[in-house]
């Protein structure tokens, strides 16, 4: 069975889908299309101990910044501060975003939150 490939617009690599999501193994980016909230751009990262997202929904406006500590693994559905989980909305849907300046955007964020 063939999957269905495209080219991803930050490194070029093939993106595979994956049920809902377009995934690009090298650099970290993925996206897909929800009917309740539009074009969604994850971007994803380890930084030290934390394993983070960044979340873009164009279409609300809105970016919002995830992050699991590595001891409570991502697949822990319990979202508590006290738990390894950190979540951070901008009403704002970030622009310019790429694998390479990811870090230092996710820093900025985390400065001025």
């Amino acid at each position: 069975m063939n999957q269905e490939t495209i080219n991803c617009p930050h490194c070029a690599s093939p993106m595979v889908k994956d049920t809902f999501w377009w995934d690009c193994d090298p650099c970290g980016y993925c996206f897909t299309h929800l009917k309740d909230r539009g074009t969604h751009h994850k971007f994803e990262l380890v930084l030290g101990d934390w394993c983070c997202a960044l979340n873009i929904y164009s279409d609300l406006n809105v970016t919002v910044l995830t992050a699991f500590h590595t001891t409570y693994g991502l697949t822990d559905t319990d979202t508590s501060h006290d738990h390894g989980f950190a979540r951070i909305e901008i009403p704002y849907a970030m622009k310019g975003i790429t694998p390479t300046n990811l870090p230092d955007k996710i820093k900025l964020i985390m400065v001025f939150s």
